[in-house]
């Protein structure tokens, strides 16, 4: 009997989409078109409009971006598995970056599509109206490990009223930063003192991963809580505990939390490379998470299956002995 590779799949997050995101799947596999359309249906809005024929600016925006991000994995994931025979039940592990969690979860058989694609409309409308009350930004810093990104923040805090907070950490020398314009201005400054490679702004709308996303948070919560979810086929690892999760009552509670909590991507990876993982399967319109699982899981296989030639890459090594 032929040997399973132990392999884990993963879902990028916002900053991964672009216009054309998906066009291949949508025109060669029928699978993937009936995806856009249920999903098109559930939420009132021609995604496949955005995704291919929209702005990029447009389609940056977040009532957008999150339910495309969401929308071509959940294809690729499909595609992958209908038509190239990879069986994702068989993962050891699901797990998905910021709004990726949330097809994770659906890959995962905790909630059908229509569920994650109306929690995830909603979700993108609760979080701009958060940024638009309570307005911020987010920044990224290169070349500092997290201890010391951790004293930029406690230094940010002992100045007073304003505040940043650790909004991502995704590998040793990258992590993001969250917070009111001024603190991350001042953040800024500290670490390129401290030998930081990069210190610069994101194009985001808001203090995203942060206590300053509380009013989103709430409205999320309420969402999902009225949601029927069930407990997953395969145990997702979420970025509130960067620990897998088996139990749906979890799921959903770190679901809500994540909206203000930190996406604990290193751990996450971290975590999937002591359990032996052979593959990294990421699933959807980028190359990011398995790029930098190419860093953190270095015996790993990484693929990023975003058309056929990739997924016939995957399909022969998961078939080979």
């Amino acid at each position: 009997m032929k040997k399973v590779k132990k392999f884990v799949c993963a879902f990028p997050g916002q900053g991964s989409q672009h216009v054309g995101m998906g066009a291949s799947l949508i025109k060669q596999f029928s699978c993937a078109r009936d995806i856009m359309e249920e999903i098109s249906d559930a939420c009132s809005i021609d995604i496949v409009d955005v995704m291919l024929s929209g702005a990029e600016e447009k389609l940056a925006q977040t009532e957008f971006s999150q339910l495309a991000i969401f929308s071509v994995s959940i294809c690729s994931a499909s595609v992958l598995q209908n038509e190239f025979g990879i069986d994702l039940s068989q993962a050891c592990f699901m797990s998905g970056h910021s709004v990726g969690e949330y097809a994770a979860v659906c890959a995962a058989g905790v909630a059908s599509i229509q569920q994650c694609a109306k929690i995830i409309r909603r979700r993108s409308l609760a979080m701009k109206k958060s940024c638009q009350n309570n307005p911020g930004k987010m920044l990224v810093v290169l070349g500092l490990g997290i201890s010391s990104i951790n004293e930029i923040v406690k230094e940010i805090e002992s100045y007073g009223k304003e505040k940043c907070y650790i909004s991502v950490d995704n590998i040793d020398g990258q992590a993001v930063l969250s917070g009111s314009v001024p603190a991350l201005i001042e953040a800024a400054k500290i670490a390129k003192l401290k030998g930081a490679k990069r210190a610069a702004e994101l194009n985001v709308e808001g203090p995203f991963h942060s206590p300053l996303m509380q009013e989103a948070h709430d409205e999320i919560k309420e969402t999902i809580e009225e949601s029927i979810f069930i407990d997953p086929v395969v145990p997702v690892i979420t970025n509130f505990s960067a620990r897998p999760q088996t139990s749906c009552s979890v799921i959903k509670n770190h679901l809500i939390n994540q909206t203000t909590g930190k996406v604990r991507w290193r751990e996450t990876q971290e975590f999937m490379a002591s359990s032996g993982i052979e593959a990294f399967i990421e699933l959807g319109a980028s190359s990011i998470l398995s790029g930098m699982a190419k860093k953190c899981i270095p015996y790993a296989s990484c693929f990023s299956a975003q058309d056929a030639e990739s997924m016939s890459s995957i399909s022969d090594y998961m078939k080979s002995c």
